[in-house]
């Protein structure tokens, strides 16, 4: 048996780092606050125009195999909250918060390289109008076999970015919001991005956000790793889905650039769609996309475009019910 190493508070230090070591396998009830750049100087874009100058401050970071780490909460690491780097880790109730608005937490649960990870109950929270949007529970790089439950991401984003991200399943997940304010600042979507493919997104709840209920995006990540693909996603499965009260369903997102890679072959299955300004926006390129057995209802309009016509609504639509658009029913 490995021994458990249970930590119940860490106030200010630089960070905790667990590497491959025989001596340990669990962690439980680890508390980490404010590690972070604490310089208002260096808060962008207020006082610079350099949004990397602040990168600082690590909370949990574990890199290595078959860990358990449970009942664990992290606040305000000015980087990143939670880091993990390995295979078959189990992670269980874990809660990742920011609320500085001084240089606010960068990736609140980041997988990286990490593949046959099980997360479950995880609760991620951006609190208040930071500048910083975030990134909530992120699979990145290479995170393959990944399966997440039940967590939340509540005013930030749910990410799976770059084409190492593959056969991951997120099943009975909430992003988005618990109130109604969804003006400037409240946010949250499922951005998929840079060629993540072949990832399913089941039973999960999108609901009060400001932005998109489903976002494909490219851009250069920067960190010159070849799965930095030029693709906005292709090949995932969102199946049985509920999205509400968001500015955008899908939305072929061109705000980073890079809007001539392509999201194509993903397929919306048995979602519902409502209370929306629009169902689409419509500014990358996009083909081979599919929307089957939805309903679509109390949407005004059909789609967005930021330039009218430059990209096409190449999307597919099989067997849906429409009821009080403001559109035809597109065919």
């Amino acid at each position: 048996m490995f021994p458990v190493l249970t930590v119940l508070l860490f106030v200010m230090v630089k960070h905790l780092m667990l590497q491959k070591c025989p001596y340990w396998r669990e962690v439980i009830q680890i508390r980490k606050v404010k590690v972070q750049d604490f310089n208002p100087a260096h808060t962008f874009p207020d006082a610079t125009s350099d949004p990397h100058i602040s990168y600082d401050g690590y909370g949990i970071r574990i890199s290595g195999d078959n860990a358990i780490i449970t009942n664990s909460m992290v606040v305000n690491s000015g980087a990143e909250n939670y880091t993990f780097s390995g295979d078959n880790i189990t992670h269980e109730n874990n809660g990742s918060y920011s609320d500085n608005t001084v240089n606010p937490t960068d990736y609140y649960y980041l997988l990286i390289n990490a593949n046959d990870n099980s997360l479950n109950g995880i609760h991620v929270e951006r609190i208040g109008n930071l500048y910083h949007k975030g990134h909530g529970i992120v699979l990145k790089s290479s995170a393959r076999n990944n399966v997440i439950r039940n967590s939340n991401c509540i005013n930030t984003a749910f990410e799976l970015s770059f084409n190492g991200v593959e056969n991951n399943l997120v099943e009975d997940c909430y992003v988005g919001n618990y109130d109604s304010n969804v003006g400037r600042g409240k946010i949250g979507s499922f951005l998929i991005a840079n060629g993540a493919h072949d990832n399913t997104i089941r039973n999960c709840t999108v609901n009060l956000s400001s932005e998109s209920a489903v976002k494909f995006m490219d851009w250069i990540d920067g960190s010159n790793n070849p799965g930095d693909a030029a693709d906005a996603g292709n090949n995932n499965t969102i199946v049985g889905c509920s999205f509400s009260n968001a500015k955008y369903g899908i939305d072929f997102n061109s705000d980073w650039g890079y809007a001539y890679t392509p999201a194509h072959a993903n397929v919306f299955d048995n979602c519902s769609f409502r209370d929306m300004e629009y169902f689409f926006r419509a500014d990358r390129l996009n083909y081979d996309n599919v929307v089957r057995n939805c309903s679509v209802e109390n949407m005004a309009q059909l789609k967005f475009e930021k330039s009218v016509g430059t990209y096409a609504l190449q999307v597919g639509f099989e067997n849906n019910t429409f009821a009080n658009n403001g559109f035809s029913n597109p065919n």
